[in-house]
């Protein structure tokens, strides 16, 4: 819950604001700016989940940055909140310790590679990502958007949840 009001805070912020102010200009059907201000919200989460996704398991050629990338920099991202709050007592104890050193090696991220693999943080964080997909659409569904709007918004979300860079 922590990590979620963190990230509504950062991209989530950007992106609502944006859709909230297209919405302010274009109406002042209260309902409507509500429905677009939530669909920022879930495709903010969207982004910023796939964005911890990519910095950890994001291929090197695409993203520019190492698997691993955040572990070694211990960016407090998805996965790595994740894994602490679900690990057992013995892997959130590693975890624990591994995060209190100044720097991770390779066989460092590696132990938290795999804690995070036996945790199927990956499939978690996916799943997350179609839920506020999703629910960005539900959101919008509530909106009479002319078709090729429904078109663009659906395009949005897909790439805000499958992009690999």
């Amino acid at each position: 819950h922590d990590y979620l009001d963190m990230i509504s805070r950062k991209t989530g912020a950007l992106i609502t604001s944006s859709l909230k102010l297209g919405a302010l200009i274009a109406t002042r059907d209260q309902a409507t700016i509500n429905a677009f201000a939530r669909c920022g919200e879930s495709l903010g989460r969207v982004f910023q989940i796939r964005d911890d996704v990519l910095g950890i398991w994001g291929d090197e050629e695409t993203t520019g940055k190492p698997v691993g990338a955040d572990l070694r920099r211990k960016k407090n991202s998805f996965p790595v909140v994740y894994a602490m709050a679900t690990a057992r007592p013995g892997d959130k104890a590693t975890l624990s310790r591994l995060y209190a050193q100044d720097q991770l090696d390779d066989d460092d991220v590696d132990t938290v590679l795999n804690i995070m693999d036996r945790l199927d943080t990956k499939g978690h964080a996916d799943e997350l990502t179609e839920e506020h997909s999703q629910l960005a659409l539900t959101y919008m569904s509530q909106v009479e958007l002319k078709p090729d709007a429904g078109r663009r918004l659906n395009d949005l979300v897909h790439f805000l949840r499958v992009r690999d860079h």
